[in-house]
């Protein structure tokens, strides 16, 4: 227990946003600037300094909304409004330059944060570059220097090579071979005598961004409830913190094999995690009264609208009610049944019925949902237009008249049809009424009957 709590690392917090402020700037002129232009990290300083100056090379530009801003926004600065981070972009296509638009914000501000306060770039700049840059990223970047800043010199060199060169001081002569881990490309350049090969260097689609994203698969593999979602930037952080190079690989390979060797390389990752709060009893009865209050308030906001929706119902209802009572007495006709339905929003008869029937449906349902309704039989349609004389009604009326003869029609066909149904209904029950009383005083009789009327089936299937 005590080895597994001194193997616990916190996930430290990895958003840190600084303030830009200008350095005070008084270095010579003939101090060079020197960029590590990585895909990931952006690093920059005179080449006097002990520490350069590091920060993510992502850049965003977008609109502030409150006061209708164009706002560009580099490095940490970017994590910090929602709205620049879903457009922040960098200014690699994997190992590749082409975003320079990106790349001219980052020089702004390596430029801005050195504090030169002069109306072009005095200083000599080394820019860092990947193995096998395409002549043009490196073309538009030297126009961009030298007709943008007005720089005096500047040189690329490959950032690869830059480390041996640094890490084996005192060797004019030596011989190795550099890998280099970028973030998108591995690269592998021999050198000899003091000069890399290049002809010979070998350059591999895989770097820190596969490794890392490869590493944040497993972790959402292996805890796939895990509660706090896992950023690429902490897969990241765990990439650089805890992986390593095995000097040996078979022999790491053989100790990872054993409970001890897997013990010994074990590794426990602490998120951010705050503790629920533990309320008291009243600041519980509290919570559970402000829920019930505002439930109570939903349910009279509810109640509300629907007394005002039943209302505007039984409003129509009553207009549709009076219009067919209206009908019904001979009252309104030809014409004037015409404009009555314009009036009321119908097209016909037909569609008044129709909507009539509706609304009835509706009021009851609403009724029946605030405990009112009430056992009502179902109102029979009417057919107001069958018997008035033809010499009485308008055309479109006529057509009406048409329409109610054949739904009549159809009518006293259900009707009938229902009522035959009905009375076989009422037969089979009279007879499975009687039935059942015939078993009840003689079950003996009864079966012996039973058995004689299947005995004369099967001899008639028979025949």
């Amino acid at each position: 227990m005590d080895e597994d709590t001194e193997n616990v690392t916190h996930v430290p917090n990895l958003l840190q946003i600084y303030p830009m402020e200008p350095d005070e700037y008084n270095t010579p002129h003939n101090v060079p600037i020197i960029i590590d232009n990585g895909c990931t990290t952006y690093r920059f300083g005179f080449s006097n300094a002990s520490d350069p100056y590091t920060i993510p090379n992502i850049y965003s530009r977008y609109r502030e909304r409150k006061h209708n801003l164009q706002i560009a926004l580099f490095g940490d600065n970017v994590e910090v409004e929602s709205g620049a981070k879903t457009q922040s972009k960098t200014a690699w296509e994997g190992d590749i330059l082409i975003n320079f638009d990106a790349m001219e914000n980052a020089l702004d501000y390596a430029f801005c944060k050195l504090g030169l306060n002069t109306n072009s770039v005095l200083h000599p700049v080394v820019i860092s570059e990947r193995l096998c840059t395409p002549m043009y990223s490196r073309s538009v970047l030297s126009e961009l220097l030298f007709e943008g800043y007005n720089v005096p010199r500047a040189a690329f060199a490959i950032d690869a090579l830059m480390s041996f060169y640094y890490n084996t001081p005192n060797q004019p002569k030596r011989d190795g071979i550099v890998v280099s881990f970028n973030s998108a490309s591995t690269s592998v350049l021999p050198v000899l005598n003091g000069k890399g090969i290049l002809a010979n260097s070998k350059r591999m689609a895989w770097g820190a961004n596969q490794a890392s994203e490869y590493i944040m698969k497993l972790v959402q593999m292996k805890y796939p409830y895990f509660p706090t979602r896992v950023t690429p930037q902490q897969s990241a952080w765990m990439l650089r913190t805890f992986c390593e190079f095995s000097p040996n690989y078979l022999e790491t390979l053989r100790e990872l094999g054993t409970p001890e060797g897997m013990r010994r390389h074990n590794r426990i990752i602490q998120f951010p995690f705050v503790a629920p709060e533990e309320k008291t009893q009243e600041e519980l009865a509290r919570q559970a009264e402000r829920k019930k209050e505002a439930g109570r308030r939903l349910q009279e906001m509810a109640i509300a609208k629907r007394k005002e929706k039943m209302e505007t119902l039984a409003s129509d209802l009553a207009e549709a009610l009076a219009l067919k009572e209206r009908m019904k007495a001979g009252e309104v006709t030809g014409d004037t049944l015409d404009a009555e339905l314009e009036r009321l929003n119908y097209d016909d008869v037909t569609h008044l019925n129709n909507a009539l029937k509706n609304m009835q449906q509706a009021m009851k349902r609403a009724r029946k949902k605030e405990g009112e309704q009430e056992e009502e039989e179902e109102e029979e349609p009417t057919y107001p237009l069958v018997d008035i004389p033809d010499d009485q009604l308008s055309e479109n009326s006529l057509r009406e008249k048409r329409k109610q003869k054949l739904m009549k029609a159809n009518s006293d066909a259900r009707k009938v049809q229902k009522a035959q149904r009905m009375e076989e209904k009422r037969l089979k029950e009279e007879e499975a009424l009687r039935e059942q009383g015939e078993r009840d005083r003689d079950l003996m009789g009864w079966s012996n009957k039973i058995r004689s009327q299947h005995e004369v089936r099967g001899r008639c299937s028979s025949v």
